[in-house]
């Protein structure tokens, strides 16, 4: 005798099984759409998110979910090395000197506000190579500055504190834009006029005598 009760058990069953599949197959789907949508940054490197009302966010190392409302970016936090231009630049007598400088900045990673700043002002819009020409350019200026209120005499004998007033410009300058200066090398103060020989040469002779 056929088992009327389990074949019809058996037809109950599997009429819910292609609803079972379904469901299934759309669970899986969002999985995958949620796996899809979220990214990750290297140990060296900043996730940053942007393009809803809640604006940049930040992410040092780690990863986060990106809806398809927003977009995302990654840069590196590894160390830029920037180096002077070589041009002359006026002292407070209008003497042109050259100092020979290079540098060592990072984007600021002692707050995520730092960080922000960093992505919005130069990561977000330009390639490494233009950020590096543009915070070459930023401390030129900085140390123009300081040349211009200095005498040649002060660059040639007060080299301690002429190296601290750059550095310390130029260390508030880089933080204003999200950046940490690391090193500052100024490597030399010289001048194509013969104005630093000339000025030796009578230090020189003013001893003898």
């Amino acid at each position: 005798r056929i088992p009327v009760d389990k074949i019809m058990g058996f037809i109950e069953a599997a009429s819910w099984l292609p609803i079972v599949l379904v469901v299934l197959f759309v669970i899986a789907a969002l999985y995958f759409a949620v796996l899809s949508r979220w990214k990750k940054a290297k140990p060296n490197e900043v996730l940053a998110v942007s393009g809803t009302k809640k604006g940049v966010r930040v992410y040092p190392g780690g990863g986060a979910f990106v809806s398809p409302f927003e977009t995302h970016a990654t840069f590196k936090t590894s160390v830029l090395d920037l180096n002077g231009d070589g041009k002359e630049a006026p002292t407070k007598p209008k003497v042109q000197v050259v100092v020979r400088w290079n540098a060592q900045v990072r984007p600021d990673s002692s707050s995520h506000e730092q960080l922000i700043r960093a992505y919005q002002d130069f990561y977000g819009e330009y390639n490494p190579e233009e950020i590096i020409r543009s915070l070459e350019k930023t401390l030129a200026g900085e140390l123009r500055n300081v040349i211009g209120e200095l005498t040649p005499e002060q660059l040639l004998h007060e080299k301690e504190s002429f190296n601290t007033r750059v550095t310390d410009g130029a260390t508030k300058r880089m933080k204003e834009l999200g950046f940490e200066l690391v090193n500052l090398n100024l490597e030399d103060v010289t001048d194509n006029n013969g104005y630093f020989s000339d000025m030796a040469a009578e230090e020189l002779a003013s001893k003898r005598e």
